[in-house]
């Protein structure tokens, strides 16, 4: 099925381009076959089989620039930007607030278990608030202090 897939997209390339033209042209493919659990051996057999030999090493790196590529080529996701609010007058009280109750939303959850590849690639892709992660040991260490008194 899969070399089906490779040749159905060489076929429409000109034979002469480069080999990292015809990677890039398969590039969907061979992340969607490493997603689903092929080997990078795997990949290059069926890829031999339809007449583009890779050796591993320059596969690996060729795969590495592909992805350099698309990944510069993405822009980024529209993230809504913080807004500070401006520091309050002496004169008003600032509200004392727990940590329990806000919690700071500093690191996304991972997988409860780790099944698949995918799984590790949400682990490796966490959104990690370095700036909530400080506010909450500071805010623990405050309590702590306070606990002591």
């Amino acid at each position: 099925m899969t070399i089906n897939m490779y040749e159905q997209i060489l076929s429409g390339i000109d034979p002469r381009v480069s080999v990292a033209a015809k990677l890039r042209a398969l590039y969907p493919v061979i992340e969607r076959n490493l997603a689903a659990g092929l080997s990078y051996q795997m990949i290059l057999d069926d890829l031999k089989e339809v007449g583009l030999e890779i050796r591993h090493g320059v596969f690996r790196q060729m795969l590495f620039r592909v992805r350099k590529q698309n990944k510069a080529a993405t822009p980024p996701t529209n993230q809504p930007k913080k807004t500070e609010s401006p520091p309050l007058p002496a004169s008003i009280p600032t509200p004392s607030v727990k940590p329990e109750q806000t919690p700071l939303p500093s690191v996304s959850t991972p997988p409860k278990r780790i099944e698949s590849p995918a799984d590790l690639r949400a682990i490796r892709d966490m959104e990690i608030d370095l700036n909530a992660l400080r506010e909450r040991g500071l805010a623990r260490r405050r309590q702590e202090k306070n606990d002591e008194k």
